[in-house]
């Protein structure tokens, strides 16, 4: 996939190379056409006068002599001509031009202002007037009415009823019930016991010589270092084991024992009896009693109220009027003025001058990239297309 990339970004290269060589060959014969054509049309310009210089010979070719102590002058084919340049000279003129200056007069105009005349006027105002009138009244009269009334009245009677009366009565009854007994039993249980079976044994042990030791075998002249000493001690190997045991215990029990036993119990045993009892009955009674009642009755009499009435009266009132009257005031306007000012302008003049002029040779400059065009080449195609006049630049 790599190679594949790499080939086809060379083969792109390539076609760009061989595209900018065939554009830039042809964009160098374009340019070469065109400043010829641009120095034809300079040299025209030049032999052509202007105009009120017609009696001037036009592009004359004289043999020019270089200023004395000049040693970069032309060859011997060096000769001048006359070229007419434009210059400006500083004029004085005068002029007129027309300017909006404020002009202000007095005008007279009609003006208003508002004045307060008093005038009299008939107004009306409420004023309340007493006035008598008959109203009347409601009062509560008391009258003696007799009236029937049903009244109820408590009478006293005696009833005899039977009844049935409960009455309690010890009797022996026999009940089977179920006693709780405390009994002792022996059970017999197996629980685990570890026992440790084990024995003992001899073992020796290597032990390091100590400090007396030593000292014995330096003692002795040896250089070496003193022999070891063993020692036996007994070890105790254990091998635990797990047995069962039998183990009897004495467990206290509950049990019920059941058993027939005569009990006292009190019965309830109805009988009937006879039961004298007073009743009160409401009893119903119509009576005649004579009442107070408050009657109501509607009662005349004179009374004052203040009814409002419209009274009319002459009042003053202060009303505005609007009044003309003369006035003056200033305005200002601007009026269009003629003024006369002085100014200074430049004028052209052709005026011909010696100019020396060298005979033309080709070279690099006036070749590619250098004519009065002005355009260069750079970037990716700046090294094709070399001028075929002889630059090696």
């Amino acid at each position: 996939m790599y190679w594949k990339r790499l080939f086809a970004t060379l083969l792109a290269g390539s076609i760009l190379a061989v595209a900018g060589i065939a554009v830039q060959a042809k964009d160098t014969k374009d340019e070469k056409k065109d400043d010829k054509k641009i120095e034809e049309k300079k040299v025209e310009e030049l032999k052509t006068p202007p105009k009120g210089a017609e009696g001037v010979a036009p592009y004359q070719v004289v043999p020019y002599a270089p200023p004395a102590g000049d040693a970069g002058g032309c060859d011997s084919g060096c000769g001048y001509t006359t070229v007419w340049v434009t210059e400006y000279t500083p004029e004085t003129y005068t002029a007129t031009r027309t300017v909006m200056r404020p002009v202000t007069t007095v005008e007279r105009y009609t003006a208003y202002r508002t004045e307060l005349v008093p005038e009299t006027y008939t107004a009306f105002r409420t004023e309340c007037v007493a006035e008598t009138y008959t109203a009347f009244r409601t009062e509560c009269v008391a009258e003696q009415q007799a009236r029937q009334v049903t009244v109820n009245r408590m009478v006293a009677e005696q009833r005899t009823e039977m009844r049935t009366v409960w009455t309690c009565v010890p009797t022996v009854e026999q009940r089977t019930v179920s006693r709780p007994v405390t009994v002792n039993k022996q059970v017999t249980t197996f629980e685990c016991v570890r026992k440790d079976l084990g024995h003992y044994e001899c073992v020796t042990e290597e032990v390091a010589p100590g400090c007396l030791a030593k000292m014995r075998h330096k003692k002795s002249g040896c250089c070496d270092e003193p022999c070891p000493e063993y020692r036996t001690r007994k070890v105790w190997v254990a091998n635990v084991v797990t047995e069962q045991v039998p183990v009897t215990k004495c467990v206290q029990s509950t049990e019920y024992v059941t058993e027939v036993v005569n009990v006292t119990v009190m019965k309830k045993v109805a009988t009937q009896q006879p039961y004298t009892f007073t009743v009160n009955r409401c009893v119903p009674e119509v009576q005649t009693v004579t009442v107070t009642v408050m009657v109501p009755r509607q009662v005349a009499y004179q009374a004052t109220r203040m009814v409002p009435r419209q009274v009319a009266y002459q009042a003053t009132r202060t009303v505005s009027h609007t009044v003309p009257y003369e006035a003056t005031r200033n305005v200002t306007r601007c009026v269009p003025v003629q003024e006369a000012y002085t100014a200074t302008r430049m004028v052209p003049h052709q005026v011909a001058r010696q100019v020396p002029v060298a005979p033309a040779v080709e070279t690099c400059e006036s070749g590619y990239g250098s004519s009065g065009s002005g355009h260069k080449r750079g970037g990716l195609f700046a090294g094709f297309g070399k001028h075929k006049g002889g630059c090696c630049d």
